[in-house]
């Protein structure tokens, strides 16, 4: 949602006097023209800017204003959306993003585990671990808490706003995906073995994973994790050639599923994302 505010401020700046009825196709097309002639400024840049507007990002903007008008349309506040109607000329100019190659190789998680991972860098070794056979987004992991697994032989109940979740053994609940839903996920047993090293640790409180100098929840890993991989000698960041991010973990997870022959619907769930359509809605793993 906090990208939609701030694309949000775009768009109203650039409608800004107008109403729902006031904003034609032609409009639309001006806003697109004019936002990938702008040119993008970089946080504390101090030099003019010289990078063009990506057109992913406005294709990001052109469908959020076309969510915006189609819950217009349910409230009646407008008759027609006019994105819908942007020429195929124009539509070209700003194209989805392209799916990535996930750039982590059996390789590079060798050299970040063995030699990146270590020293100074020793303390992401557990959440990188458990990162790479859970898949889990950085912001569920933060949020783990102890309550949250089931090492014990009989079932466990969780509460989650209200409701009762069965977390059954050796298993662990993502009380809030990216969804807003809950799910549970079974440990491998290098999980559980990290699982059972984090929750043994005396001066961990309620999370699992907590911040190494705070003790509280982790609120960032890219400096470490960045630091960890020009030790091990791997480029690191998303506009590098070959670079990896902390989020590749995840993704290299479900390669490997894929690579085991795991199919499309437990990946979807362990994974927590959301049916696609109504044959995903009644397939379950």
């Amino acid at each position: 949602y906090k990208h939609d505010e701030f694309r949000c401020k775009v768009l109203t700046d650039y409608f800004a006097g107008k109403q729902f009825s006031g904003i034609t196709m032609l409009d639309v097309v001006r806003f697109i023209k004019y936002r990938l002639s702008t040119k993008i400024r970089r946080h504390n840049q101090v030099s003019p800017p010289t990078k063009l507007r990506s057109p992913v990002t406005v294709h990001k903007e052109v469908g959020l204003l076309s969510s915006i008008f189609n819950m217009a349309i349910v409230q009646k506040a407008a008759l027609e959306n006019p994105c819908r109607n942007i020429p195929k000329t124009v539509r070209k100019k700003i194209p989805m993003r392209k799916k990535r190659q996930c750039p982590m190789t059996p390789e590079k998680e060798i050299l970040l585990f063995e030699n990146g991972l270590t020293g100074r860098y020793a303390h992401l070794r557990p959440l990188c671990l458990f990162d790479r056979n859970t898949g889990l987004r950085f912001g569920e992991l933060s949020r783990l808490e102890r309550d949250h697994f089931n090492l014990d032989a009989d079932v466990k109940w969780v509460e989650v706003d209200g409701e009762y979740h069965e977390v059954p053994r050796d298993c662990f609940i993502v009380v809030k995906s990216k969804n807003g839903k809950s799910r549970v996920i079974p440990l491998n047993a290098e999980a559980r073995s990290v699982a059972v090293h984090q929750l043994s640790d005396a001066t961990v409180s309620q999370f699992v994973f907590p911040s190494n100098k705070t003790k509280e929840q982790i609120k960032e890993v890219k400096k470490g994790f960045a630091g960890a991989c020009r030790k091990a000698g791997i480029p690191y960041g998303l506009g590098v050639r070959g670079g990896i991010t902390f989020h590749n973990l995840r993704h290299w997870f479900s390669t490997r599923l894929e690579d085991l022959g795991v199919s499309k619907t437990v990946r979807r769930d362990l994974l927590g994302h959301e049916p696609k359509d109504i044959t995903d809605d009644y397939t379950h793993s």
